[in-house]
């Protein structure tokens, strides 16, 4: 094949491609991908995240979609600044216990368990890879204080913690950076500072057809395929993601002009502070996932209802304080 072959055939082949990605509507990153066989996140990824969830749990859409760009997240939070802990509150046999071996089973880095006695030791060594704990009832007690210390600090890259080791007679001081994926499951809630830095899930109690489902995560194919799938990600979020944000927010110029759309979407969302700081990873996957319009509605909807609750808390405790001054 001589040259001019070469560039005929080059030009069908582009020609193809072209036509193929509008007709059946698919992103050129996503196309491109899909031919040199790489894995980057797609809404196909998500849905069969929602599919696997919805077979085991049975929830609302809103927490499905929660849960799911959640444990896609996992696989990138070493590119965020901060990423949400995740907190299952649910009363007995709601399905919490569950969720999180589910959840274990398909994050990035966990091996399928779930634990149930953690040490402040444990918290502060981790290094790599999602954690999920259960039955964790008497979070809030006075002893322990140290384990609410560290797990205040997971949910945001370069948080430090300092512990003191016995060396040849004297101590020395350790200095430890725990971030990663955390998740929690109790009955009784967490404290307002640890709810404050997760997303939290409310579960209930159900008689539909897939609480009948027994826990196959370890043999169930479609599982085993998806998290294999998911390890195989070769993305990455552009480090100049987070600078761009802060140039939107002040009205400088943008390094990346295509970022603009995303951000006014999720500026016009009326999302500050605190609940922004937690979902801005996952409105970054929902985005690359192509699902943003539809989980920034999930996300005002929960942020309203957490704000309706903060000011019923708020008014039931100076009620409280009003009381007790008589």
């Amino acid at each position: 094949m001589d040259d001019e072959q070469r560039k005929e055939l080059g030009r069908v082949m582009a020609d193809e491609s072209i036509r193929l990605m509008k007709e059946y509507d698919i992103p050129q990153e996503q196309f491109l991908a899909d031919i040199h066989g790489i894995k980057i996140l797609s809404k196909s990824i998500f849905l069969r995240v929602c599919s696997v969830i919805k077979k085991y749990i049975d929830t609302n859409e809103q927490n499905v979609q929660i849960l799911a760009l959640w444990v896609l997240g996992t696989y990138f939070h070493k590119n965020f600044e901060t990423f949400p802990l995740l907190q299952l509150y649910a009363q007995k046999r709601s399905g919490k216990t569950r969720t999180l071996k589910l959840l274990s089973n398909l994050a990035y880095g966990s091996d399928g368990s779930v634990n149930t006695s953690p040490t402040e030791t444990l918290l502060f060594r981790h290094k790599d890879g999602a954690l999920f704990f259960d039955e964790m009832e008497n979070i809030s007690s006075k002893e322990r204080s140290a384990f609410r210390e560290t797990l205040n600090a997971i949910y945001k890259k370069g948080n430090k913690i300092v512990r003191y080791r016995e060396k040849n007679k004297e101590y020395v001081a350790e200095e430890f950076f725990p971030y990663y994926p955390l998740g929690l499951a109790n009955i009784k809630g967490l404290n307002d500072v640890l709810e404050d830095r997760a997303i939290q899930i409310i579960l209930r109690r159900s008689d539909k057809k897939v609480t009948k489902l027994l826990e196959d995560f370890k043999t169930n194919k479609e599982v085993i395929d998806l998290k294999k799938e998911l390890s195989q990600i070769n993305m990455a979020i552009p480090e100049g993601f987070f600078s761009d944000w802060n140039n939107f927010i002040e009205e400088k110029p943008l390094e990346n002009k295509k970022l603009e759309p995303l951000f006014k979407k999720i500026s016009d969302s009326e999302i500050f502070g605190r609940s922004l700081e937690i979902f801005f990873p996952l409105f970054i996957i929902a985005h690359l996932c192509d699902v943003i319009d539809e989980f920034l509605k999930t996300a005002k909807i929960y942020v309203k209802q957490k704000e309706e609750e903060e000011a019923v808390d708020d008014f039931d405790e100076r009620l409280k304080q009003f009381i007790n001054k008589k």
